[in-house]
């Protein structure tokens, strides 16, 4: 049987490439970023609004070659983990920080409807990383805590009861979302290990000496 540790690298291999399986959660983030600008363009400073959404742009296009370069190379179990898991996770990142970076919207404006826009955005974006970022827990939290945080926080901020209740109930929301991700997480990982044992399995069983497909040795 393999070791532990062989057992663990595939793993956190398998993991990252799932979250390299499709470039679709970056093209929805541009989507939903340049609609976000064009619902709030008369309520907000233009620069301001073009500056945050080019710059979520160039982030998405980066991952964008991130993700093709990964598809590309078809990384080793070891490269994968000590690369491009890295530098996902970093992406991940980047892009969470300029989701919540838009809960900015909650202090800068008084339209009620723009701040409830931005709540259902985030709030939104946050269940997506569920898929896309939940297999591989590190970028998993890297783009949720960034992108929500900053919503919790300005909605307590604002100071009065409704904003208040919305911050916690943005918290509570954010919790759920953590747990099923991590609960998805953990269901991936015993599936791989589970497969990964198999396979080691069968092929011990097909090099044995005494497999049923090898002649039988004479007498």
């Amino acid at each position: 049987m393999p070791e532990r540790g062989e057992i663990r690298s595939e793993e956190v291999s398998e993991k990252i490439s799932v979250v390299f399986k499709t470039p679709l959660p970056l093209f929805a983030s541009v989507v939903n970023g340049w609609l976000c600008v064009a619902v709030m363009w008369h309520g907000l400073a233009a620069p301001l609004l073009l500056g945050w959404s080019f710059a979520l742009t160039a982030c998405s296009l980066a991952r964008f070659w991130l993700w093709y370069a990964y598809r590309r190379r078809q990384p080793t179990a070891s490269e994968a983990r000590k690369w491009w898991g890295r530098w996902f996770t970093i992406g991940a990142l980047a892009t969470g920080c300029l989701w919540g970076a838009a809960a900015s919207v909650v202090l800068l404006s008084d339209n009620v409807v723009y701040q409830g826009f931005v709540v259902m955005v985030l709030a939104g974006m946050a269940a997506g990383s569920v898929a896309a970022d939940a297999p591989y827990l590190p970028a998993f939290y890297a783009f949720l805590l960034p992108a929500g945080a900053p919503l919790v926080l300005a909605l307590l901020i604002r100071g009065d009861g409704p904003h208040a209740a919305m911050s916690a109930m943005v918290l509570m929301f954010l919790i759920t979302v953590a747990t099923i991700g991590r609960g998805l997480n953990r269901s991936l990982a015993t599936n791989i290990r589970l497969l990964f044992e198999k396979t080691h399995l069968a092929e011990e069983l097909a090099a044995a000496p005494d497999a049923p497909n090898r002649p039988s040795s004479p007498i």
